[in-house]
């Protein structure tokens, strides 16, 4: 029975995980001394019920992700609640967001060392519309350049180049969309308002879109999700405060309602572009609110 299975994304790495990433993480395991398991996410139509019966079949395995942060989302989805054991990962995607909550080392060598023998923490898990995340939510301009950068990963065309370029085609030519939002106050009281929405964001972990901190003040235990809302701003507005994100220095401008609850409700007349842990999604509703149980990661 191996010590380690490892869980994988096989396009993670800019597509590199199993010519590049996986060798070095089957190198760095064997020089510890550990046995190992590899388990492809891309491999079964029945993704879920196969990573279950194949964690069930190594119950004494430390469970290591190696993927981004759409690879922790698929895995919590398949097998949260049901597995309350530590799990490690390793984040070798495009954006890497969560791991700019947890300050994670760069260096494969030090994630694998945490990814095995860090302390375990709790960890809250959140719901969008019956989807667990882990990081966050972003509806509207992230959600669409979300979905778009999904089409060029598609086709192999994915890139930094490309991903910037592909940042500001969209920032010049989204438009926004009216949006009814409820969500409770301080006092637990329920808020609702209508405005016209660029962009929202809702987050556990603090980054997005590669380094973006749009929920500078999320917790990632504090029982509380951070929504940032940008409403309508024109093209030349958008460009310049779009400087001040990824510092975190855009909650006090006058586009932006930043606040912290435990539940939130979104709802467009349409269909809207969305993304939740990175991976692209579009709906009409979008219905956030706290998982009962936290997640234990080693970090």
């Amino acid at each position: 029975m191996p010590n380690v299975l490892v869980v994988y994304n096989p396009f993670s790495g800019n597509g590199k995980m199993e010519s590049v990433h996986l060798p070095k993480i089957k190198a760095l395991l064997e020089k510890k001394g550990l046995t190992y398991q590899c388990f492809e996410t891309t491999l079964y139509a029945d993704f879920a019920q196969q990573l279950i019966a194949t964690i069930e079949a190594n119950k004494d395995a430390q469970l290591v992700v190696a993927g981004g942060d759409g690879t922790l989302y698929q895995v919590l989805n398949a097998i949260h609640p049901q597995y309350q054991k530590p799990i490690g990962f390793l984040q070798i995607g495009t954006g890497n967001d969560f791991s700019q909550a947890v300050g994670y080392p760069k260096r494969l060598e030090k994630q694998l060392e945490l990814a095995l023998f860090a302390e375990p923490k709790k960890v809250d898990l959140w719901y969008c519309n019956q989807m667990l995340f882990l990081n966050g939510v972003g509806i509207g301009f992230d959600g669409e350049v979300a979905n778009r950068v999904n089409e060029l990963r598609q086709k192999g065309q994915i890139s930094k180049p490309t991903y910037w370029l592909t940042i500001l085609k969209t920032l010049f030519n989204f438009r926004h969309f009216p949006a009814n939002v409820s969500w409770q106050d301080e006092n637990g009281e329920e808020v609702e308002f209508s405005t016209p929405l660029f962009m929202a964001t809702l987050g556990n972990g603090v980054a997005f879109g590669g380094g973006f901190k749009l929920t500078p003040c999320s917790s990632l235990n504090d029982g509380l999700v951070d929504v940032c809302l940008i409403r309508k701003v024109s093209i030349p507005q958008r460009i310049w405060r779009l400087l001040f994100i990824p510092f975190g220095k855009h909650t006090n401008m006058s586009v932006v309602k930043y606040h912290q609850t435990q539940k939130v409700t979104i709802s467009f007349s349409q269909n809207v572009p969305a993304h939740i842990d990175g991976e692209p999604f579009k709906a009409s509703e979008f219905k956030i609110h706290r998982h009962p149980f936290q997640v234990n990661l080693r970090y």
